[in-house]
């Protein structure tokens, strides 16, 4: 439900935008918001930064969730 994922399993424009904001991150987190809406962003100990809201999951597309 909630996990890391590679940041390059993400599509292309989400890695390009990474680049653009300067996140070199080999991990990023998601949090799955019920049904398609994503939330991904850094994770480090307690604390969370977001990095984009994904209301379509277009970051990481899959089947019919």
């Amino acid at each position: 439900m909630h996990h890391n994922m590679s940041s390059n399993d993400v599509c292309d424009e989400a890695q390009a935008r990474l680049i653009e904001i300067e996140r070199y991150a080999n991990s990023l987190f998601r949090f799955r918001l019920g049904g398609k809406p994503r939330l991904w962003g850094e994770r480090n100990v307690d604390k969370f930064e977001i990095l984009w809201f994904d209301p379509t999951h277009s970051v990481y597309p899959v089947g019919d969730d």
